[in-house]
């Protein structure tokens, strides 16, 4: 029973089923304006139903679980915190509550029959003979810390809303299938020509500083500053740790485990000295470091360096993941040790305060500023030289193509083709231009052919299943809108 129980861990959380949307990003929907006390242990209210902390901690117990597989650990308390996995929890209760509350006002149920048949296909509860057998069911939930009673209503309120979902069930009629797939796969036959920028029409161009100091005025929020982070920290590099005969062979003594070949044998110290002392080193520099780390956290002998960094210098000299973790400290907190490989040490860190970007002046922004606006001029020529040759127009033919071409074209890199098709098929222009980097594609559709037959099965059914897809979350967005219409959501201000 206990193999049993190890192998199917989704019975000790109860997984009621909810439709085909995904709610691990719901965290962004903004539910209800109202609040709340958490008081009586309620987390919300949608219409006349309670959802319960108990409700909550069942559902933050299975989206953890979730979360652990996805990730392939047991993600730990501030991990939980990042993903806001607290609040992904009660969105999912409230939009599984919305559902119920409609299922129950348009006349759907479950019966006891049905439920009863449900329990019965569950092969989990199968007996020796291949037969269903209440003692193992029984034994099962009792072994997982479950009621029947909640069991079955679990699988109540799931065959209720799989009702519900087959009302939600999106169905493709023939001109849906028709007007999607042409405009999808129309063909068009397209005369196209690449104009360059004409730089010697750009070297009379000029640039005088009043211009310069109109556009930095009208666009300050393009020139800021780099945000600066005050710190003060210390480095523990290991080979400024001074080391005797006698610590040396303590630390052996201590760690004799870790010095074993791989035939059992106790490898004597003499033979591995070197790396012991290594070893050592490496241990009394991460000791000496979580200590200073340990006086940080509690604001007191604050020794170190005292400086000011920007992102960009945090990366260069200490590291990408050195920035990860200071980027996540909140102001007055202390960083765990982290090993800095350009440094040879480990590195404790307390972030003393925060300054926010603030606008360049005009003169540390000039040179930016500058580059800018002759980039600005240099494509308005190119813009301009572009619609002057649509005039006359006579581009060399490329051939019929499709939206999804993957046949590269001539004279343009395979991402540039992409880029191109697809700014070409979202025109509603038959001749124009799409500026494209540091040149101009002219083009004008000579014929179009729509959509006439699939070529493959396999062509069909891939494309009606994305589309049934896109049509199902458009279904699904437009229902959620309604019911949160429909019923009064309210949030606890705490759980």
């Amino acid at each position: 029973m206990i193999q049993w129980m190890q192998k199917h861990k989704k019975y000790l959380v109860v997984t009621i089923w909810i439709s085909a949307i995904s709610f691990i990003g719901a965290g962004s929907v903004g539910w209800g304006v109202y609040s709340f006390s958490g008081a009586g242990g309620y987390v919300a209210k949608v219409g006349d139903s309670i959802i319960t902390k108990s409700d909550l901690a069942r559902e933050y117990s299975r989206l953890h679980e979730v979360y652990s597989k996805i990730t392939g650990s047991n993600i730990d308390e501030k991990t939980a915190q990042f993903l806001n996995i607290q609040k992904r929890a009660v969105d999912n209760l409230i939009y599984l509550t919305l559902m119920l509350n409609y299922a129950s006002d348009i006349g759907l149920f479950t019966t006891d029959e049905e439920v009863a048949r449900e329990i019965s296909k569950d092969k989990d509860f199968y007996d020796e003979f291949g037969l269903f057998s209440q003692k193992k069911y029984t034994e099962i939930l009792q072994a997982n810390n479950i009621k029947k009673a909640d069991y079955e209503e679990a699988l109540r309120k799931s065959l209720l809303l799989k009702k519900l979902d087959s009302i939600l069930e999106p169905i493709m009629t023939p001109l849906e299938e028709r007007s999607a797939a042409s405009s999808l796969f129309m063909k068009d036959q397209i005369l196209m020509d690449i104009l360059t920028r004409n730089h010697q029409a750009e070297s009379v161009i000029e640039i005088n500083d009043e211009e310069l100091k109109k556009y930095w005025e009208n666009n300050q929020a393009l020139y800021m500053g780099e945000k600066e982070y005050k710190v003060i920290y210390d480095l523990f590099k290991k080979d400024e740790i001074q080391t005797s005969q006698a610590d040396i062979e303590r630390y052996y003594d201590d760690f004799k485990s870790n010095y074993i070949d791989k035939s059992g044998r106790q490898i004597p110290l003499e033979e591995i000295q070197d790396r012991v002392i290594e070893d050592y080193r490496t241990n009394e520099a991460r000791n000496k470091a979580r200590e200073r780390f340990i006086l940080y956290k509690k604001n007191s002998n604050l020794q170190g360096q005292e400086k000011t960094f920007t992102e960009r210098q945090i990366q260069t000299e200490f590291g990408d993941k050195f920035m990860q973790e200071l980027l996540g400290l909140s102001v007055k907190s202390a960083m765990e040790p982290v090993w800095v490989e350009s440094k040879n040490a480990f590195v404790s860190l307390k972030l003393m305060e925060i300054v926010e970007a603030t606008p360049l002046s005009f003169e540390m922004a000039k040179e930016r500023v500058a580059t800018d606006v002759l980039h600005q001029k240099q494509m308005a020529l190119l813009e301009n030289a572009a619609k002057k040759a649509l005039e006359d127009f006579r581009g060399d033919s490329i051939g019929w193509i499709m939206r999804d071409e993957s046949t590269k074209i001539k004279n343009l890199s395979e991402e540039d083709s992409l880029d191109f098709l697809a700014d070409l098929f979202n025109s509603t222009n038959s001749k124009g231009y799409i500026l494209q980097g540091e040149k101009a594609i002219l083009y004008q559709i000579k014929a179009q052919e729509l959509f006439k037959e699939w070529e493959t099965p396999e062509q069909k059914d891939f494309f009606m299943a994305n589309f049934k897809q896109l049509k199902r979350q458009i279904v699904e967005d437009a229902f959620l809108n309604y019911l949160q219409k429909r019923y009064r959501i309210v949030r606890a201000e705490s759980y």
